[in-house]
């Protein structure tokens, strides 16, 4: 199966003018402040323009929380007061053998799943559907729900 340009674009449109009239902000580098929580969306990865996670002023007075499609940058994350990253991407390998290559980079923490290091958490989500094909191999579809409760 194949879908062309003219059909991705039409896909693209129609999701965009939902998210629109839905009132869901999209946020490219941009950020939320919500009482004591900075809510963060990242620009992909391979965007050159992407923002640098030092460049947004985080504190250890707040609880940031980092929205990133890649699960990318945890040393820089960690350095620079974030407290929890949301990530998916890896489809928690989908077709075999793209799992085992998640575990060579270091950043994909073995492709699926919560980690913690000190006082950073990433999760990373399968998410629901797959990548390029409608064809799974391997792991699971999923819906993550996080919830967020204040230390006392």
């Amino acid at each position: 199966m194949a879908i062309t340009k003219t059909k991705q674009n039409s896909q693209k449109n129609k999701l965009n003018h939902e998210i629109k009239i839905n009132n869901i902000t999209i946020l490219n580098d941009q950020e939320v402040h919500l009482n004591n929580i900075i809510l963060i969306g990242r620009k992909d990865y391979t965007n050159k323009n992407r923002k640098k996670t030092k460049d947004c002023h985080l504190t250890n007075k707040t609880y940031n929380i980092i929205l990133d499609h890649q699960p990318q940058g945890t040393k820089e994350n960690i350095k620079n007061n974030v407290d929890l990253q949301l990530s998916g991407h890896t489809h928690n390998g989908q077709m075999f053998p793209l799992s085992y290559s998640y575990h060579l980079q270091p950043d994909f923490a073995g492709n699926y799943g919560k980690e913690t290091f000190m006082h950073y958490t990433k999760i990373i989500s399968s998410g629901l559907v797959g990548w390029g094909f409608p064809t799974r191999t391997e792991g699971i579809c999923e819906y993550v729900v996080v919830n967020v409760k204040q230390e006392k």
